[in-house]
């Protein structure tokens, strides 16, 4: 009798499990459906959802004119589809809200594991999609991080008539961020979230594999022959002249070994970053001036085939052991000391490997043909691009100016006017402990 009385109770768990989604909230007119064992990002999303329709909405919502029941359902569940959701294309890297009658489904590419406001980094599409819906539809607005940090529009009236909404991406500036302590790192994160950011993990590294300053500690003691030969020495000094002996078989060994070990040792890894936008010289050596590289571009500073031809043999050696890792790199502008701007012609790096492609900074009388057409340059080459540029104050020249202290503001416009830059920088320095202020270069 116990046992059959066991049956019949193991029994009943399962089918109460069998339901597959969760009705979190009932509330006016609506309710929010969550599958029943839901991501850390639908979890969120269903709860950033309640917080603004509970601090928008007095009354029941009223969609397209009419105030009878709403689902809003967060993923992909059984229930959307019962509700006749149905043919939802495949969202990479994409989110979209989706609409059949009076139920929504909020679905996008979510990273695996992801928690949303603890890292920048990865993507949160059901999330976004959440966010796309309250500040288009329901006309939330968000200005800055914290809880006065963006405004309502009480009661709003939902207008919805497509059956679907999947925003294409846009290059506009949503949000400028520092890295201060004016902020926590969570309201930090949460802004960027609410400001529709994303960053796919392929667009920013987990990993920066240096050679500037790293290679001097650890090797010139011990193997000075990995080294550049600059103006007839070894060394491994400060740009352009920081990079090793790349026709040394030994310095390649090493260095494919040394990105293993790091993915070996946080498999959290999936971009790796090499080169920055740096001036680069390379090595002089008779072996190395005759690479084929090095053969093409001749003794012109264009040296773009070399830095981009080195990445692709780390890259290609690395996904011997790891074929999924990806790799990221960045163009360098036009400069006395190298540049690496354009697509390289004797190789093309390929789809597992992303080019942040410097441009003017974000302002709209800078003229952007000549990025434009670069861009459509490398997207022959099949990698995936990134625009990036450094945000500057034009006064401050290369000191990036992120701070919303106005007075301290004044302070640095006018030492950087008047004074010296040893006193800016001692004042940058003493003002530093309060750090509204951060990364000039």
């Amino acid at each position: 009798k116990i046992i059959l009385f066991l049956i019949v109770l193991l029994t009943s768990t399962v089918s109460c499990n069998n339901n597959s989604t969760n009705i979190i909230v009932q509330r006016l007119n609506y309710k929010i459906i969550l599958p029943k064992t839901p991501t850390k990002t639908e979890n969120f999303a269903a709860n950033e959802l309640e917080k603004f329709l509970q601090e928008t909405y007095s009354k029941p919502i009223e969609l397209n004119r009419e105030t009878s029941e709403i689902t809003f359902i967060i993923g992909d569940t059984l229930e959307a589809r019962k509700a006749g959701i149905k043919n939802i294309p495949e969202l990479k890297e994409s989110f979209g809200v989706f609409r059949k009658g009076r139920t929504f489904l909020f679905t996008g590419n979510d990273f695996e594991k992801l928690n949303p406001v603890s890292t920048f980094r990865r993507q949160a599409g059901t999330l976004t999609a959440v966010y796309y819906f309250i500040t288009k539809y329901m006309h939330v607005n968000f200005y800055f991080p914290r809880s006065n940090g963006y405004t309502l529009s009480p009661n709003q009236p939902l207008l919805f008539n497509e059956t679907e909404d999947i925003p294409t991406p846009s290059f506009s500036v949503r949000a400028v961020y520092a890295e201060n302590q004016g902020y926590t790192d969570k309201e930090s994160i949460l802004f960027f979230r609410r400001s529709l950011g994303n960053l796919p993990y392929w667009s920013r590294e987990d990993y920066y594999y240096m050679f500037f300053r790293k290679w001097k500690k650890r090797f010139s003691e011990t193997h000075p022959e990995y080294f550049g030969l600059y103006r007839g020495k070894r060394i491994s000094e400060n740009y352009p002249y920081h990079l090793p002996c790349f026709s040394n078989p030994k310095v390649m060994e090493q260095t494919v070994n040394d990105i293993i070990s790091a993915i070996e040792a946080d498999p959290n890894i999936k971009t790796v970053r090499i080169f920055a936008d740096c001036p680069a010289q390379f090595c002089k050596c008779k072996n190395c001036m005759a690479m084929e590289e090095r053969k093409y571009i001749g003794e012109t500073e264009k040296n773009g085939e070399m830095v981009y031809g080195i990445f692709r043999k780390i890259m290609d050696e690395v996904h011997k052991t790891y074929p999924d890792i990806h790799f990221l790199t960045q163009t360098k502008q036009y400069t006395a000391s190298g540049n690496y701007y354009n697509p390289p012609q004797l190789i093309k790096l390929g789809k597992k490997c992303t080019v942040e492609l410097l441009t003017e900074r974000a302002m709209p009388y800078f003229d952007y043909s000549e990025d434009v057409e670069l861009a459509k340059q490398w997207k022959t080459d099949g990698a995936k691009l990134v625009l990036k540029s450094y945000e500057r104050y034009p006064i401050f020249k290369n000191h990036p100016i992120l701070q919303e202290n106005l007075c301290f503001n004044l302070i640095v416009l006018l030492c950087v006017k008047y004074l010296s830059r040893m006193i800016y920088l001692v004042l940058i320095y003493i003002y530093s402990h309060s750090a509204l202020f951060f990364s000039f270069r």
